[in-house]
């Protein structure tokens, strides 16, 4: 039967302009996986930026952050406060980013354990996973093209996540699953952020991209520096900075001593500072604090606006790069979400993107928040040795120049500009990621093709009900057998180089300077992500 399908489908996807790939350097342009950043609309019309993307048969839509500090993708739930019935649900909708229910979710399969689902190992404290979380697998959509069958999903009602997160840590499962399947060529990815004010005529949608980075959304030079394993940095990634400036009518005040060591997380709302370095910051700001911001953007200063700190913060960092977080970014009107859930501005006041570090923040100086990659391009490669991420100053355009990376680093040559061609022209391509217990890597992976044409159908639906029927028969075996995580992600990623010391390894990669040309895109909805209506596994 296996050797029937490949058959047919082979016959008919020949004659089809669609060529899957997979995705090594060897091909003339290898794809890459665009995740866009943006105003996404959940239930009830309240929107949320992030990235959208959806769970579940029939796909459930949220918007998420990526999330260096999880391997996995978490995804909230509705409880106590944030259920339907309460005064504030909508309110809980915007700062989740939408809430999953897996009774609604056909494909959904609960796991007894978090190792039984298939999750990557976990480091994020002493008492994860938390004994109340959910796990199970179900088909994440990434978009209305490509979904990944099976993802393991921990299901949450903990607050250490503000926004549900789709995992990019070391150990990540939807990279690890993208390579697998051979649709990214390395366990890569890069961000630019974009911009994000209230003022939605200055925003301007970001992009993260799997498997490779968009060149147009850096300029000027660049600084390398290794993954650092076994550090307090709960993503890895540690850069020396030389000085951080506080600019502002042309008088500059600077807020190190000494160099110091800066942890970068996207994951935080705020620049945090130690005690030292905040109070030089709170100094120099002046204006009549009011208090810490509960808001989006937790533990801000938020200040009155008359007399409140309106300057830029640049960070200079070694082979020249300079990155200036300008004051649009870091200061801005106090953001306000009510019960039901409309963000508004209070014109009386001003909310600093900065924050004092405490508890386990301390050993660093520095943790680079969201507000920095505002201004900074960021790009992470964990397959080379050893694993190492880029900085440069971002530019802001709407270009795209698309670049897939290879495991060693190396660019692959001229890129897909879009992943896969639109549903209305094209077959859909789909990964299914089903992994069983005794399976490698190279049998674990299996690459399926969806295809939604009328006249396919005809010819190959007795085939389709009995793969389906398959497939179902080893999703069941799935949630019965515990999934030897351990193994696949060995397998998959190369050993973490340990505790390496504070010798940070800088060299630079090529970049081209680009003019900047703005354009700012209205925001848009999320729509409902089309359900496949035929899917063959192979």
């Amino acid at each position: 039967m296996r050797f029937l399908l490949s058959i047919v489908l082979y016959v008919l996807l020949a004659k089809s302009p669609l060529v899957y790939s997979q995705a090594s350097c060897e091909t003339t342009k290898t794809p890459v996986v665009l995740l866009p950043i943006q105003n996404v609309t959940l239930d009830d019309s309240v929107i949320r930026r992030g990235i959208p993307f959806a769970i579940g048969t029939p796909p459930q839509n949220f918007a998420a952050e990526i999330s260096i500090f999880t391997n996995n993708t978490i995804i909230y739930t509705q409880v106590n406060e944030c259920n339907q019935s309460s005064p504030a649900f909508s309110q809980c909708l915007v700062y989740h980013g939408g809430f999953f229910n897996p009774n609604d979710s056909s494909s959904w399969l609960q796991a007894s354990t978090m190792t039984a689902s298939g999750a990557a190992p976990e480091k994020i404290s002493s008492d994860y996973p938390y004994p109340a979380d959910k796990w199970g697998t179900d088909v994440v959509h990434l978009d209305s093209n490509l979904s990944l069958n099976s993802l393991p999903i921990d299901i949450t009602n903990q607050r250490h996540w503000a926004i549900n997160a789709i995992g990019l840590g070391t150990n990540s499962t939807v990279l690890t699953y993208l390579k697998i399947a051979k649709v990214i060529a390395s366990a890569s990815w890069s961000m630019f952020y974009g911009l994000d004010t209230f003022n939605t005529r200055s925003q301007m949608d970001g992009i993260v991209v799997l498997g490779g980075y968009d060149r147009a959304k850096a300029t000027g030079p660049n600084t390398t520096a290794s993954v650092q394993m076994g550090t307090s940095c709960g993503t890895n990634l540690l850069i020396s900075v030389l000085d951080v400036k506080m600019t502002s009518n042309g008088a500059s005040q600077s807020l190190l001593r000494t160099p110091q060591l800066a942890c970068l997380d996207p994951g935080l709302t705020t620049i945090g500072f130690s005690a030292d370095v905040f109070s030089r910051f709170v100094q120099n700001a002046g204006g009549s604090f009011l208090y810490n911001s509960s808001g989006l953007s937790a533990n801000a200063l938020v200040y009155e606006a008359q007399g409140a700190y309106s300057g830029n913060l640049t960070f200079n960092f070694e082979s020249g790069v300079v990155i200036t977080v300008t004051s649009d970014q870091l200061v801005e009107p106090e953001i306000v979400v009510n019960d039901a859930g409309v963000t508004t501005a209070d014109s009386n006041t001003r909310e600093i993107l900065v924050s004092q570090l405490s508890g386990l923040n301390t050993a660093e100086e520095l943790i680079l928040g969201l507000p920095f990659f505002t201004a900074a391009y960021l790009l992470v490669n964990y397959d080379q040795t050893p694993p190492t991420f880029t900085l440069w100053q971002s530019n802001l355009t709407t270009d795209q120049d698309l670049v897939a990376l290879d495991s060693d680093g190396s660019e692959c040559g001229q890129s897909s500009t879009t992943l896969f061609p639109t549903p209305s022209s094209m077959p859909t391509v789909q990964v299914s990621t089903q992994v069983h217990k005794n399976t490698s890597l190279s049998s674990g992976a299996i690459a399926g093709i969806s295809v939604s044409a009328a006249a396919i159908v005809v010819i190959i639906s007795s085939l389709l009900l009995l793969a389906r029927k398959r497939r179902q028969q080893g999703r069941a075996r799935m949630d019965n057998t515990a999934l030897n995580s351990t193994d696949l992600y060995q397998a998959t990623f190369k050993d973490s180089p340990g505790e390496l010391d504070n010798t940070l390894r800088h060299k630079e990669l090529p970049g081209q300077p680009h003019e900047v040309s703005v354009e700012l895109p209205a925001s848009r909805e999320y729509g409902e992500i089309r359900e496949q209506a035929h899917e063959l596994t192979i």
